[in-house]
């Protein structure tokens, strides 16, 4: 994904609604700048959904155009 980014890794937003037992999608979110990690367990979404959000908004601010 970096490479097609042209190496800006952060340039990506990842994000993910993962079960609690699921390290390795964690360790893969967490291996980016933005990002947000939900519990899929969980009663409502509304904090991945606003930690997303402002992931987003991150990314976008910090955008660096590929050459």
């Amino acid at each position: 994904m970096v490479e097609a980014k042209q190496g800006i890794e952060s340039n990506i937003v990842t994000l993910g609604i993962i079960k609690d037992d699921s390290p390795d999608h964690l360790l893969f979110i967490d291996l980016f700048t933005h990002g947000a990690v939900g519990q899929i367990t969980a009663s409502s979404y509304d904090t991945f959904f606003a930690d997303a959000i402002e992931g987003l908004s991150g990314a976008c601010d910090e955008f660096v155009p590929p050459r």
